[in-house]
């Protein structure tokens, strides 16, 4: 089952150790990302009182990084890779074992799902510059 789900993210450009070691660098030097899916969805999804969305003035994501730990919850990280496909995001997978690590860095108690970044931001800027190295 597990390698079932792995395949499926086929699409998901996994990253290097060292490439890894860079971005959880540049990620303690800002607190301007998102650290669960529901807060990536609700930028794009309108809410239900309110149908109308100016795409225009929201921000853009630019990159969402899933950690090879969480792959298992596979109903979860449909919907992340299938809103990466609709959105035009690049979606990365981080190694096994990195999620305990941005934890730390996020100051968060509980599981990080994934880390999103803003097109508009300076650590979006250094981790393209580091993808085209």
């Amino acid at each position: 089952m597990n390698r079932a789900v792995e395949s499926y993210f086929f699409d998901c450009k996994p990253i290097k150790k060292e490439q890894t070691d860079k971005i959880l660098n540049i990620l303690k030097d800002s607190n301007s990302y998102l650290t669960h899916h529901g807060e990536l969805l609700t930028i794009y999804e309108p809410p239900l009182f309110n149908l109308y969305i100016d795409r225009n003035s929201m921000r853009r994501v630019s990159y969402v990084f899933i950690f090879q730990d969480n792959i298992d919850h596979c109903a979860l990280f449909q919907s992340v890779r299938e809103f990466a496909l609709r959105n035009n995001i690049e979606l990365y997978k981080f190694p096994k074992g990195t999620s305990k690590d941005i934890r730390k860095i996020c100051n968060k108690k509980t599981n990080v799902n994934i880390i999103a970044t803003f097109e508009d931001d300076p650590i979006t800027v250094e981790i393209k510059k580091m993808f085209r190295l």
